[in-house]
C-alpha cells in the first residue's frame, strides 16, 4: 500500500472514531490535475480546505480525498496559476492548470518535477550535435539554418514557418532559451558548444505561455552552464 493511500485509509478511521458526527457531513471525491489539457499533473498537493485534509496526486495526475460536502478544494503548485473548485454535487473533479506567465524561471527540462519531462519536449524538431560529430559552422545562426529549413533568420531574430504561424512573415519571432534561461540574444554562442537545438510549436511551447506564441527555440549547450 503506498503512502498516499495509507494517509487516505487513515483519514477514514480517524474521522469514524472520532467524529461520528460530522462523518455524516463528509464525502470522498475522486479527481484529475492535468496541465494545458494533457499533461498529468504528479505529486502535487490538492488540500480540502474546510475538512483539512491534504492528499498527493499519483503519477497519473489522479487523487482521492476526503472533504465536506461544502468544500472547496486547492490546487497549488510552484510556476502555475492556482486553482480552486467547489465540491458541492460532484464525486469527481477534473482540473487542468496553466502557466503562470509572471513566473521568470521557466525551466522546460524538469517542468518543474510535476510534469515529465518528456511530455514538455514533443519537439517540431531536433538536432543532437553530438550525432554529427563532423560537421562545422561559423555561428550559431548558420547552424540552426542549415539544420531546420522551417526557421529563417530577419534582424537577427528567429522565425518558424508552420503550424498556427500563418507564414515566416510572422510579426512574432521565436522565443529563445539556452540551458533553462530565456535570453534575448544567442550570437555569442559558439556552435561548437552546442549539445542538442530544439524547435517548439503549438502545444510543445505551451509551457512558455504568450510568450511562445512564435514558437521556442532550444539550446542545450554541453557544459550545461547559463550564457
Amino acid at each position: 500500500m503506498d503512502m498516499d493511500r495509507k494517509k487516505f485509509f487513515l483519514i477514514v478511521v480517524l474521522l469514524g472514531l472520532f467524529s461520528p458526527g460530522i462523518w455524516s457531513q463528509t464525502k470522498v471525491v475522486k479527481g484529475l490535475v492535468t496541465a494545458f489539457d494533457k499533461y498529468p499533473v504528479k505529486n502535487m498537493k490538492v488540500v480540502a480546505q474546510k475538512a483539512g485534509s491534504i492528499v498527493n496526486t499519483d503519477s497519473l495526475g489522479h487523487f482521492t480525498i476526503v472533504c465536506t460536502k461544502n468544500d472547496k478544494l486547492l490546487f497549488e503548485v510552484p510556476g502555475f496559476k492556482t486553482r480552486r473548485k467547489s465540491v458541492k454535487g460532484k464525486d469527481f473533479i477534473k482540473v487542468t492548470l496553466s502557466l503562470n506567465e509572471n513566473e521568470r524561471d521557466v525551466l522546460l527540462k524538469d517542468g518543474y518535477g510535476y510534469i515529465d519531462a518528456r511530455d514538455l519536449t514533443t519537439s517540431l524538431s531536433n538536432y543532437n550535435v553530438a550525432k554529427d560529430p563532423s560537421a562545422t559552422y561559423r555561428d550559431i545562426y548558420s547552424l540552426i539554418q542549415s539544420r531546420f529549413s522551417s526557421v529563417q533568420v530577419r534582424n537577427g531574430k528567429f522565425y518558424i514557418r508552420g503550424g498556427d504561424m500563418r507564414s515566416v512573415n510572422s510579426d512574432t519571432p521565436a522565443l529563445l532559451v539556452v540551458d533553462g534561461v530565456i535570453v534575448n540574444d544567442i550570437s555569442s554562442i559558439n556552435p561548437n558548444d552546442v549539445a542538442t537545438v530544439d524547435l517548439l510549436k503549438d502545444s510543445s511551447a505551451a509551457i512558455y505561455g504568450a510568450r511562445g506564441a512564435g514558437g521556442v527555440i532550444v539550446i542545450t549547450s554541453k557544459r550545461g552552464n547559463k550564457y
